[in-house]
């Protein structure tokens, strides 16, 4: 079923349109323009330090095309436009590395590569490419393996002597104990431990979690709750929905959508009911498809 994707497109491309739109009101695209020295990825010096109106292009860019991705309008180009604007400010300047901005650059890799105009989209409705109700499985499965890596990664890179002594997040915490509300629960000290052995064992065991029918239902409220409270005090931009649009899309039955009442509606008139739903063995896909999967794999 293809209303998963159909929303992830929607959801994805807002969202990393916001993102930069957040760069640009609150000030951060200066930080790869006024900095007298930058500091590039060693394979990537050779790039220049771009002036203030390429920059600025580059963020505008990625603004457009995040929203004609969303719309699905002149989809596979303004996927790659989206990749590329965001791809050529991660690798221009090493200090703004963040993981979440590594995660926007291959999305966008991948949002380049998917049917995801194929539905509920601006391309459909002006002929540009046919409809459909549903998408090849490995579709889905490369955004679940994508976001798999990013979980279980952020685990194993917790297992080190400073998480394990709750250093950063000692660090963390301590300006924020002046916060209206949380604040005095901020400021315990045995806080950052809870929070450094809970953050390790939620990431290392959130995934197996959720691949499991039975125990998907509590790891998405886990991960709610871990998201939304890195939203209270970390605030983290748009990484915290973005990841928790990611995780019900590719972790829950492809046709949640349909199932949750106001993406019904809005899907209802939109995307017809999905047909071709293969329910028993299905015949060997062509050779290039085969070579397709192998290549991205």
């Amino acid at each position: 079923d293809i209303a998963w994707l159909v929303v992830f497109r929607v959801g994805a491309g807002w969202l990393l349109a916001l993102e930069m739109l957040g760069s640009l009101a609150l000030g951060y695209w200066r930080e790869y323009t006024e900095p007298k020295l930058h500091f590039s990825y060693l394979l990537t010096s050779w790039l220049p330090a771009w002036p203030p109106a390429v920059v600025l292009g580059l963020h505008a860019g990625a603004v457009a095309a995040g929203i004609a991705v969303a719309a699905g309008w002149r989809y596979r180009p303004a996927a790659v436009v989206l990749c590329l604007c965001y791809t050529l400010l991660f690798l221009t300047e090493e200090t703004r590395f963040i993981n979440h901005f590594y995660l926007y650059c291959l999305v966008a890799g991948w949002l380049a590569l998917l049917p995801a105009h194929r539905a509920a989209s601006a391309d459909v409705r002006a002929g540009r490419v046919a409809p459909a109700t549903t998408v090849p499985a490995w579709t889905r499965l490369v955004l679940l393996f994508q976001l798999a890596v990013v979980y279980s990664y952020a685990g194993l890179a917790k297992l080190n002597p400073d998480w394990l002594l709750a250093h950063p997040l000692s660090v963390w915490l301590a300006p924020k104990a002046s916060y209206p509300i949380v604040g005095g629960l901020l400021a315990q000290p045995w806080l950052p431990w809870v929070m450094s052995y809970a953050g390790l064992a939620f990431d290392l065991l959130v995934v197996p979690g959720l691949l499991w029918r039975r125990t998907r239902p509590w790891a998405f409220g886990l991960a709610a709750f871990f998201h939304l409270s890195n939203v209270v005090i970390f605030g983290l931009g748009t990484f915290p929905w973005f990841s928790l649009l990611m995780t019900a899309c590719v972790f829950f039955r492809p046709d949640w959508p349909r199932r949750t009442p106001l993406l019904r509606r809005w899907l209802l008139p939109r995307l017809p009911a999905a047909a071709g739903l293969a329910d028993g063995p299905v015949l060997p896909p062509p050779a290039r498809v085969r070579l397709l999967v192998a290549g991205l794999g």
